[in-house]
């Protein structure tokens, strides 16, 4: 488990310049392509192409499929940010890390915030703070 931490601090290391900004990643990255979560007393995999978003719950991860099925992850939303590839995963905010293709439209609320709609509907706050608005956005190539 350490050498797999060390691993993803390597490569997080390798994603950014001298100055702190994000840089390319090179293109030997693997990310992950599937997680196992429990569903009941059950193990089940879920692809990561099917996988919508992943909200903490409690400081529990819970990943929700495209079809809005649940499972409960073993891992903090941190490490697993570190695992899913960036162009398509987007942490929404301490609670949320939304994939691309769960992002319906989203909603200017004021005061520079944003208000997802997410696909599946998640009841939660879906907003995107100020700060993290313009990467938002720029994540999304607008």
């Amino acid at each position: 488990a350490l050498a797999q931490a060390l691993q993803r601090v390597d490569r997080l290391r390798r994603g950014f310049g001298a100055d702190g900004a994000v840089r390319q990643l090179p293109a030997a990255t693997t990310w992950r392509q599937r997680l196992v979560g429990r569903h009941g007393g059950a193990f089940q995999v879920l692809p990561v192409e099917r996988l919508a978003y992943v909200v903490s719950v409690d400081k529990l991860a819970v990943a929700v499929d495209d079809a809005g099925e649940r499972l409960t992850l073993d891992m903090p939303l941190a490490e697993l940010e570190a695992d899913l590839d960036p162009a398509r995963f987007f942490r929404a905010s301490r609670q949320l890390l939304v994939s691309v293709q769960a992002v319906k439209r989203f909603v200017p609320v004021g005061k520079g915030r944003l208000r997802l709609d997410l696909q599946p509907a998640l009841a939660a706050d879906t907003s995107i703070s100020p700060e993290r608005a313009a990467a938002f956005r720029a994540w999304l190539g607008q």
